[in-house]
């Protein structure tokens, strides 16, 4: 009998052990499983990715389209036809701005598209370098789809590239696009 119990302890005692090592590694792997959840949801980007394009809303090329036959005013009349500035005074001081930087650096020679990005459906951002006879002009277009087409609510140019156009973009350009005066 004696021998018997022995038997029994160790099957008992074995059989305790087996249960407190299943438990534990039922936990570990618990444990395991959950900081793997938790590493992944950490490194998923809490943003949402930006569409990028190239093509360009026909209101921008429509206002090089008329600055290159007809200047600086009836590019500004067709960039802002349709928007919230069109015919404000805001809009009259950016053409003269738009005219002092045309009589320092001389014709323009066409643009190249710097960057397209669409954060939402019916937005882009159009980043474009202006090219003149004796330097750049960096304007960033704001585009919005609205119900007729696209219009630009808002429209900023400057010598300094670094003003209008964010370094995220500035300095991962594809100059996708170049359009000269001869085309």
């Amino acid at each position: 009998m004696l021998g018997s119990d022995r038997i029994l302890q160790r099957g008992t005692s074995s059989n305790a052990f087996d249960c407190l090592v299943g438990m534990t590694m039922r936990r570990l792997i618990l444990i395991l499983c959950s900081s793997c959840i938790v590493t992944a949801a950490l490194l998923v980007p809490c943003h949402r990715v930006v569409a990028e394009d190239t093509e360009i809303p026909p209101v921008v090329l429509a206002g090089f389209s008329a600055y290159q036959s007809d200047g600086v005013d009836a590019a500004f009349k067709a960039w802002l036809a349709g928007s919230p500035v069109e015919g404000e005074k805001t809009a009259l001081s950016e053409a003269n701005s738009f005219r002092q930087v045309e009589s320092l650096y001389g014709k323009y020679q066409g643009f190249d598209l710097i960057k397209i990005i669409t954060p939402a459906p019916r937005t882009k951002f159009v980043y474009v370098q202006m090219n003149f006879e004796k330097g750049p002009l960096f304007t960033n277009f704001r585009c919005y789809q609205e119900e007729h087409g696209w219009i630009i609510p808002m429209l900023t140019f400057n010598t300094e590239a670094e003003k209008v156009i964010p370094a995220e973009v500035l300095y991962t350009g594809n100059g996708a696009t170049s359009k000269t005066s001869e085309e």
